[in-house]
């Protein structure tokens, strides 16, 4: 995850980034980040197999100042945190067989101060859905 955030980050050409939303799945980590150079811009980092291929979001859609009022600084998100999350989020599931199906990281609601951590985590016979801060708290499990 190291390597990959740091890839990202050098693609991006920002250190800290401002990071919109972070994605982690079986097959890539992706950052979609606000362009430093043009800050109305969004555009969606995918790390996979070693490199970073970058799509254009569009942001169109959102009230004017959305994007920046949900962004936060890349450097928040450490990877040793994720780590340590997705390594609790089967367990503090309590669902049977459990998987992780994806984590996400971004602000869920308008208001809230920092972006969470969300993990989805799915099983043969129920899903749930796991919240931690970004120092690794949990903060709560919900119906997937």
């Amino acid at each position: 995850m190291t390597q990959a955030f740091a890839a990202i980050n050098a693609k991006i050409g920002a250190d800290p980034a401002d990071y919109v939303e972070v994605l982690i799945n079986e097959y890539s980590l992706a950052v979609k980040a606000i362009d430093p150079h043009k800050r109305e811009n969004v555009d969606k980092y995918a790390y996979q197999g070693g490199g970073v291929e970058v799509t254009p979001v569009d942001a169109s859609r959102n009230s004017p100042g959305a994007v920046e009022a949900s962004a936060f600084k890349g450097d928040t998100v450490k990877p040793a945190v994720l780590a340590q999350t997705m390594a609790s989020a089967p367990n503090d599931s309590g669902v049977e067989n459990p998987k992780i199906e994806f984590v996400l990281v971004k602000r869920f609601k308008f208001n809230d101060n920092q972006p969470e951590i969300q993990i989805d985590v799915k099983g043969p016979r129920a899903s749930k859905i796991i919240h931690y801060d970004l120092t690794g708290k949990l903060l709560d499990v919900s119906q997937g």
